[in-house]
């Protein structure tokens, strides 16, 4: 009889120990899962994934207006997603990938873009940062390949390397929607690019010459005609106000981008576009 006990406390134990064991072995088959996939898609699509959990409540709000706004316009999707990890996959086949099974874009027009990011984690190599803009088939004359990295190289990365994450897509975003829409084309931004700069270089290298003028005309004229009759208080009122109305339109620009598109109304969903292997990316 006794006997019979001890069997039977030692199977209970026994199963118990293998009770206790078998979850593990699932949680490494889940993890092993992983390699090699990308997120899966959204019971709820929206423009912005952020997995990584890269933006404020209010950005991400931002940019979800503005890309929902800019599909309603002609259908060209953006779809900023962010990862803690790229499972294994290089970062442009996790977007090709990625933009190929949620079905960015619409079908047979594949103007879908996929903006990834995973954010630097430590200096190892699966620590690096990473980013690629993705566009789809149909996006790839709008976003060609080298203006993609110059995006990457010149405005996302310096960002990134400060951990601005949100400037650096508000601001790639705020070019790229307006050649979605067809506003202007990568000659335009190039040209307007350069153009600003020749701007700049010629009023650095003409004030060294002018200063004596200017500081001539601001003792004779401001402070003679301005100060004594607007006194102190007036006159730096005066000067907010005109620096307001000279430099507000561009201060503000990124806000009132936001605002007028935030009346995109109505629902979304991807629709059926597809990847060739257009784009660009970079790491940091």
């Amino acid at each position: 009889m006794k006997r019979l006990n001890i069997t039977k406390i030692l199977a209970f134990l026994m199963l118990v120990m293998a009770l206790g064991y078998a979850p593990m072995p699932a949680l490494a088959e889940s993890a092993d899962n992983q390699e090699g996939k990308v997120l899966p898609k959204p019971s709820t699509p929206t423009p912005v994934v952020d997995e990584a959990g890269l933006f404020s409540a209010a950005v991400k709000s931002q940019l979800i207006d503005s890309l929902k706004a800019l599909s309603n316009f002609n259908g060209s999707q953006v779809v900023v997603v962010t990862v803690n990890s790229l499972n294994g996959l290089d970062k442009s086949e996790y977007a090709y990938t990625l933009g190929d099974e949620w079905g960015i874009g619409q079908q047979g027009m594949d103007n879908g873009v996929v903006i990834l990011i995973k954010p630097k984690t430590g200096d190892s190599s699966e620590g690096k940062g990473q980013v690629f803009i993705a566009p789809g088939r149909g996006a790839e004359g709008v976003l060609p390949d080298a203006f993609c990295s110059e995006l990457v190289n010149d405005v996302m990365i310096p960002k990134f390397k400060e951990n601005d994450y949100e400037g650096a897509v508000l601001e790639v975003v705020k070019i790229i929607a307006p050649m979605m829409r067809g506003e202007y084309s990568v000659e335009d931004y190039e040209k307007l690019k350069h153009k600003d700069d020749a701007l700049y270089a010629w009023l650095g290298s003409s004030m060294c010459c002018l200063w004596p003028f200017l500081l001539f005309f601001w003792y004779y004229f401001l402070r003679r005609t301005f100060i004594p009759k607007r006194r102190w208080n007036s006159s730096s009122s005066w000067s907010r106000s005109y620096y307001d109305d000279d430099y507000g339109s561009s201060r503000h620009s990124s806000s009132s981008w936001s605002s007028s598109s935030s009346s995109s109304g109505g629902g979304y969903s991807y629709g059926g576009g597809s990847f060739g292997g257009g784009g660009a990316g970079g790491s940091w």
